[in-house]
């Protein structure tokens, strides 16, 4: 998952470019500034070079090297010798650019780390442009340009970002001592090691999420720009794009939910309508593989699950350690924790902070299916979709697949300054019956290759049901 965050982020920077008064001639230099709303990142700085070809057609690429330096001696000569457009060894590459005579742009973007070439347009402007990035003819965000003297390197003290952020992480983590251990001293020095070929966010962002496997824990990772956590999923999605889809295997009912990353009341709407269209169904199948979580509206698909209020874990934040000595059983947690039944992200962060956790309780819903419950799972199952995948198996459903990702702390964001933003584990989670889920996950009752889970599922589904249960329903 980290290796394909990077990848994106490197694709990405494909599909920028630059408008100019006058045709771009040898070793033009410009500053490129990257928006991706799809990443929730912001400004992510890099340089460009761009060489004239002939008339008003170019060339450009990014720092020379950068993919030997980071890919090392072979990986790089093989992306070279396969796409010749790489042979600079840098990041990405445009090719077959042109200054039209509106002084509006176009090329193509190619990078070892794309699969086919993007295009890029650019519409004229004067001083400063934006440039829309496009794939497929959906735009993905934008890049403002503009051009400066010399490449201007390293575009930032990445050094003194180091020290902010180990910093911040002693100061705000969930727990001081989950960073007292070899994991997180190698992933620091990893990076240390990696200064001197960190020229600019990109590299920097690739230099992070290259050593992100030696991290101790999860949900620690590296933003440029973007909104804050406790904002991020309160956007209406006014699209009417759908958070989830229905589909029927005859008389079984097949739910794909894949992120819980959504706005909570278009998502309580959206469940509520499918679970109405289920009420016949002779089995429900809740796939959840790929699901590596999002907010709390996962507890939404519980309460339409439960006949009766049932309890659904408990969050314990620094602040507990602040104020008791003592571990967080579930007696301690009942006795001290207040309660939050209803997904509100705003007070969940307040209990965090001011309470030292919270306790989460499961409150029914309407329309509730009563039916036999079996849950798709797999190694990308994670964070808020593990509590949710614990519940349910607690309460008789089954799980078919693979073991969850083991990936459940809650997070927020801090400013490390500059732009950047640091995303680290505020509070760890605990099952109701005071087990914790980070590390360790939650396995199947019938393991199966996550590809063929449905299947298997809907196989053991045929065992337990009658001819006249499977068939289609009314």
């Amino acid at each position: 998952m980290k290796v394909w965050i990077a990848g994106i982020l490197l694709c990405a920077t494909g599909w920028t470019t630059v408008v100019a008064e006058e045709p771009p001639t040898a070793a033009d230099h410009w500053h490129v500034s990257l928006d991706l709303p799809s990443l929730r990142m912001s400004d992510i700085r890099t340089r460009m070079i761009v060489r004239e070809r002939r008339n008003e057609r170019f060339n450009a690429h990014s720092r020379p090297g950068a993919l030997r330096n980071f890919q090392g001696f072979w990986r790089s000569l093989v992306g070279r010798l396969f796409k010749p457009e790489l042979r600079r060894g840098a990041w990405l590459h445009l090719v077959d650019g042109r200054l039209n005579p509106d002084w509006s742009l176009s090329a193509t973007a190619r990078s070892v780390m794309l699969r086919s070439p993007l295009e890029l347009r650019c519409p004229a402007a004067s001083t400063e442009w934006t440039c829309s990035l496009e794939n497929d003819g959906r735009q993905m965000g934008t890049a403002r340009i503009r051009p400066v003297s010399h490449l201007g390197l390293p575009m930032d003290d990445y050094g003194a970002l180091l020290d902010r952020v180990e910093a911040m992480a002693e100061e705000q983590i969930y727990r001081r001592d989950a960073l007292e251990n070899a994991g997180w001293r190698n992933f620091i020095s990893t990076l240390r090691e990696d200064l001197p070929i960190i020229h600019d966010d990109l590299d920097m962002l690739v230099a992070w999420f290259g050593a992100a496997g030696l991290l101790p824990v999860s949900h620690i990772m590296l933003q440029r720009g973007g909104p804050p956590i406790e904002e991020m999923f309160a956007q209406s999605n006014g699209s009417g794009r759908e958070l989830l889809s229905l589909e029927w295997e005859e008389s079984v009912a097949v739910i794909r939910v894949p992120s819980f990353a959504v706005s909570v009341d278009v998502f309580a709407e959206q469940l509520a309508d499918t679970f109405a269209q289920i009420q016949q169904a002779s089995a429900l199948v809740l796939d959840l593989r790929g699901n590596t979580g999002g907010n709390l509206s996962s507890m939404l698909v519980a309460a339409h699950l439960m006949g009766d209020q049932a309890g659904a874990g408990y969050f314990v934040s620094r602040s507990w350690w602040r104020m008791y000595s003592d571990e967080p059983t579930p007696e301690r947690a009942a006795a001290r924790l207040p309660v939050l039944d209803e997904p509100d992200l705003k007070r969940f962060f307040e209990h965090l902070y001011h309470d030292g956790g919270l306790r989460g309780q499961v409150q029914p819903r309407s329309p509730r299916y009563e039916g036999p419950v079996w849950v798709l799972i797999d190694g990308n199952t994670g964070s808020a979709s593990e509590p949710l995948v614990w519940h349910l198996q607690h309460k008789g459903a089954t799980l078919v697949g693979e073991p969850t990702a083991g990936a459940m702390l809650s997070s927020s964001r801090f400013d490390v300054g500059n732009g950047w933003w640091l995303i680290l584990p505020v509070a760890d989670y605990y099952t109701a019956d005071g087990n914790r889920l980070e590390g360790r996950g939650v396995r199947p009752d019938h393991p199966s290759a996550s590809d063929e889970a449905l299947e298997t599922a809907l196989g053991l589904i045929r065992g337990t049901l009658s001819d006249t249960q499977v068939g289609t329903p009314q």
